[in-house]
């Protein structure tokens, strides 16, 4: 066979002498570097940091225990022309990387992972779960081992650890570098030595995938794509073989100019004969399809499929199906349909980590919610730009048509290996924008229609899912339960399998009550499943169009206590399957911490998954199944209503400048516990993730008669809703608020409306639109002498002119309000002449702001408009030169500054230190560069603050380059403003 055997190579092989056994605890930090260097805290991931951190971080790594001196680390990051600050930037990176591995410390603190030595830094990690450490200790064994079997073990440990390739995510220039290229030589020379006991034992099935995978990172390396072959052709797959011959022999040709070597030619004259015994060989293609691996480049590689399964079991009808397919360059998309729990999505995700290796580009997996039973389908805009996101395309995204967001799509994948995983899709047309346009992408699509059109016209390869064989449902309970309990079963095991009829869902569900039970008898559990059965088969867990579960589900159900029943139960009139535990209380009336406890029942029986801190999740056929029950015992309206009240009043929390009244709202009905919020972030991540169920809740409402509720909700969500949906379903949403409220016959609610509306319309680039909509807001308001809500419609409106570039028209209607408010709204004449101060400012016109700035004072001196004044009030005094009135301002109290979060404005930076500057007090300036400069970093970076202007920051760095604190001058403040 021309093998290597087991030696080991010279230094590809060497592991750190003094790196330390792992700990057998379980750390709070985890580090991953095969598929990309990731770090989790708790099994949360966090940001590894900027570009050159992750750098520093992945060199520390790849040392494996030994000294990384300061010089090298400069040398990698800048070359041969550092700038003066290199090795004050390290410093910063380490002190941060500290922080990351020991959460906790300070930044300048020494930890006990990250440790400083003489002229430079070593990374221990005894103390964290790190992937690499386990890979080395599995090499030390392989090094150590003499049997063959052995050596297969550990080889086998390794390749589990490193089937992808290491910091893959680096930059090409630094993943060239000597530490990160021996890591790679040391997994070729495992998976060779893998390959071979393989061989040797005659189980290559059991590595042909994992060593495939080393050898696609490694397309030069003859003797490991030799084994790839020998591998196939062991495992009796010679069709692959072949066109992975074809693939290498036309990468030598093209890379390196050369043919490939004897031993691969006598390898692919070899698999000839196999492939067509006593027939003439198959021709050479010599124009194989061109699935080079594309060039590395700085590209984020998208990683987002879910884990697999564990105890996978194949379907020995599919495995060669799969196969076949995946070498058919002409295949773009499998569409894999089945009926509801028949273990479409487990199929797709284990085969897409199957493939990942093929995709070197990336793994993108998305939810399609066909067939969700209370939230509509995901629409495919929304889903497009789910991955647009996590293609890191810049945006925004929310205001661009279909269309263009498919072809803003395929343009960000074209050329790439990508593998798309569309589950749960309804129908064709959901799916069809979400397709790359090249082929060098595959498409693995989950439905439980066929998508015939799908086959017909994108030539996509069907495969149906079936239930499991006698022989695979036996696997998966026996890997499920133990072997020797299975075995323990007489002929109830065969009543119990055509109980379940091959459903992967009802096997799992089943194996899962006894492994949590295992002083059950299993006989016992067939018996009873089989006697429900028999009783009414029409309730059994036979395959029918609806697949009625509900005999197993009964089962579980009764063993609840009441309590726990009545959560189940209630969860399913939840409108997201994240169900949160707050919602859960509101749903019951109960505390959280008996929720909690609760919940723990249900997750223990299987009837629901808990998927993060405080959430909990239910599969779509336990949540028919309970839903059923709700609406026979008739709580069903019961729920909603608590449902909608959980729902509006979160949301009156998450969006507290809504300007619904709050004596229409209503105070929150006793055992409602909405949710809290600490800041606008969590306010954002909230939404985002509730934002499909607030819709459901709204069409809910209405649904059911409710129409004042959905408008007083739609009125209550507007203000997150500029910013995270499109502007056409913000339009949408307050044109159909609008119709509710003319249906209640409430002039006032529709005038409030049509002032949103207006307000949406004008986002989507509708001006004159949005001004009728704003005059007859501010008709209506007067027809029922409303003068606030006129003079409030009249004040949009000028800032709908504004926007539209009509800033002499902004200014006259802003005057016009501060006239016709009079005292009694004095503060709002004020804020409109803080508007035409600030469009003036604008105009660099500072005398006239100062002016209008002057006048808004004289109306209105509370703190609030102060603050609305004191950017403009700033600036204006500085380039005025009136730099002892800008102090004055900026001495004054900050009261906004602590609760500046995504939104809001910033102190201007600038003026402030610039004022102290100049007028000699270069103490404090420097204090105010110290204060500030870090909280102006955090907002600069959110992604939807633009409140620090790169002009204001080259004053403030010159203002610290003059002062002898250039070194404050660097970092991710000031890395985009050259």
């Amino acid at each position: 066979m021309g093998s290597r055997g087991f030696g080991w190579m010279g230094d590809d092989w060497r592991v750190a002498a003094d790196a330390p056994a792992l700990d057998d605890r379980h750390p709070p930090v985890r580090l991953r570097v095969f598929g990309g260097l990731r770090v989790f805290h708790h099994d949360v991931e966090v940001s590894v940091g900027p570009p050159m951190q992750q750098a520093v971080f992945a060199l520390l790594l790849a040392s494996r225990g030994r000294t990384v001196s300061l010089d090298r680390i400069v040398e990698m990051l800048w070359g041969d022309d550092p700038p003066v600050s290199a090795r004050n930037q390290v410093q910063k990176y380490v002190g941060r990387l500290r922080q990351l591995l020991e959460p906790g410390i300070g930044a300048h603190q020494g930890g006990s992972c990250l440790v400083a030595t003489r002229g430079g830094y070593r990374l221990e990690t005894i103390a964290l779960d790190c992937e690499l450490s386990r890979f080395d200790e599995a090499v030390r064994d392989l090094r150590q081992a003499t049997d063959t079997a052995v050596v297969m073990d550990a080889a086998r440990t390794a390749l589990d650890l490193a089937h992808l390739e290491a910091f893959c995510d680096l930059d090409p220039e630094l993943r060239e570098r000597e530490e990160f290229r021996a890591l790679d030589r040391q997994t070729v020379a495992v998976a060779l030595a893998a390959a071979d006991a393989a061989l040797g034992l005659g189980r290559a099935g059991e590595v042909v995938d994992a060593v495939r995978a080393v050898a696609y990172t490694a397309p030069h390396d003859e003797p490991l794509q030799a084994r790839v072959l020998r591998l196939l052709a062991a495992d009796g797959r010679t069709a692959e073989a072949l066109v992975v011959y074809d693939n290498v022999r036309r990468r030598l040709r093209e890379d390196l100019g050369v043919e490939p070597g004897g031993e691969l030619r006598g390898l692919y004259a070899e698999l000839l004969r196999l492939s067509v015994p006593g027939g003439d060989p198959l021709p050479v293609n010599d124009e194989a399809p061109d699935d080079d691996e594309p060039a590395q480049t700085d590209r984020v590689v998208p990683r987002q499929l879910p884990p697999d399964v564990a105890g996978y079991v194949d379907r020995a009808a599919l495995t060669d199906v799969f196969a076949r397919i995946v070498t058919d360059r002409d295949v773009r998309a499998v569409a894999v349909s089945g009926m509801p729990g028949i273990g479409k999505t487990t199929l797709a995700v284990h085969w897409a980590h199957r493939l990942a290796a093929q995709f070197p580009d990336g793994q993108l997996f998305v939810n399609l919610r066909g067939f969700d039973p209370v939230a509509a389908p995901v629409d495919p805009a929304v889903a497009l730009q789910g991955f647009l996101r996590a293609l890191s395309v810049d945006g925004p995204w929310q205001s661009r048509d279909l269309q263009d967001l498919a072809n803003d799509f395929r343009s960000a994948v074209a050329g790439r290996r990508i593998l798309v995983v569309l589950d749960n899709a309804h129908d064709a047309d959901q799916v069809r924008p979400l397709l790359p346009g090249s082929s060098e992408s595959l498409v693995i699509i989950t439905s439980r229609n066929q998508l015939t059109s799908m086959v017909a016209r994108e030539g996509a390869h069907a495969v149906h899912l079936g239930p499991l064989r006698d022989d695979e449902a036996t696997t998966l309970l026996g890997r499920r339960l133990g072997t020797m309990r299975l075995e323990a079963l007489t002929t109830a095991r065969d009543d119990l399998l055509a109980a379940c009829s091959g459903l992967p869902l009802a096997l799992t569900t089943v194996s899962a009550r006894a492994a949590l039970n295992p002083h059950l008898n299993l006989d016992d559990i067939a018996a009873e499943i089989v006697s429900a059965l028999q009783a009414d088969p029409a309730r059994g867990v036979r395959m029918t169009s609806d697949l009625d579960l509900s005999s197993l589900f009964d089962w579980s159900y009764r063993q609840l206590t009441t309590e726990a029943a009545e959560l189940f139960t209630s969860l399913s009139a939840s409108p997201n399957r994240m169900v949160s535990l707050r919602l859960a209380a509101s749903l019951t009336g109960r505390t959280e911490d008996e929720c909690r406890a609760l919940a723990r029942q249900l997750s223990d029986a299987s009837l629901i998954e808990q998927s993060a801190a405080g959430a909990y999740t239910m599969h779509d056929l336990l949540h028919s199944y309970a839903l059923a029950k709700v609406r026979s015992e008739g709580r069903l309206g019961i729920l909603e209503d608590r449902v909608d009240q959980y729902y509006l009043h979160s949301t009156h929390n998450a969006f507290l400048k809504a300007a619904a009244p709050a004596e229409d709202l209503g105070p929150c009905p006793p055992g409602i516990l909405p949710e809290e919020f600490e800041d606008g972030h969590a306010t954002y991540d909230w939404y985002l993730r509730e934002r499909t169920a607030i819709d459901a809740v709204a069409r809910s409402m209405v649904r059911r008669g409710q129409q004042r509720r959905a408008v007083l909700f739609a009125l209550e969500r507007r203000f997150m809703s500029i910013d995270v949906d499109s502007h056409h379903q913000f339009a949408a949403v307050y044109q159909e608020a609008l119709e509710n409220a003319e249906q209640v016959g409430d002039g006032l609610l529709a005038a409030e409306v049509r002032r949103h509306l207006g307000r949406g319309l004008a986002l989507q680039g509708h001006h004159e639109r949005a001004k009728a909509e704003l005059g007859l807001a501010a008709a209506a308001f007067h027809a029922a002498g409303d003068e606030y809500g006129q003079l409030v419609s009249v004040y949009t409106l000028a800032g709908i002119e504004f926007e539209a570039g009509d800033l002499e028209g902004s200014i006259a209607t802003y005057t016009r309000v501060t006239r016709m408010a009079g005292t009694e709204h004095a503060w709002l004449a004020a804020y409109c002449a803080a508007e035409i101060a600030k469009i003036l400012h604008i105009r660099e016109d500072y005398q006239g702001a100062l002016d209008w700035c002057n006048h808004a004072k004289s109306l209105d001196d509370s703190e609030g408009l102060i603050d609305y004044l004191r950017v403009v009030l700033l600036r204006c005094y500085t380039e005025l030169g009136k730099f002892e009135a800008a102090i004055e301002v900026a001495e004054q109290p900050f009261p906004m500054l602590a609760s500046v979060t995504t939104d809001g404005e910033l102190v201007d930076l600038y003026a402030i230190a610039y004022s102290y500057y100049r007028t000699g007090d270069v103490a404090k300036a420097l204090a105010v560069c110290a204060r500030y400069l870090p909280r102006a970093a955090q907002i600069r970076r959110h992604r939807h603050s633009q409140y620090i202007l790169a002009s204001d920051l080259h004053k403030i760095r010159e203002i610290l380059v003059a002062t002898g604190n250039e070194h404050w001058a660097e970092g991710d403040l000031f890395d985009h403003i050259d």
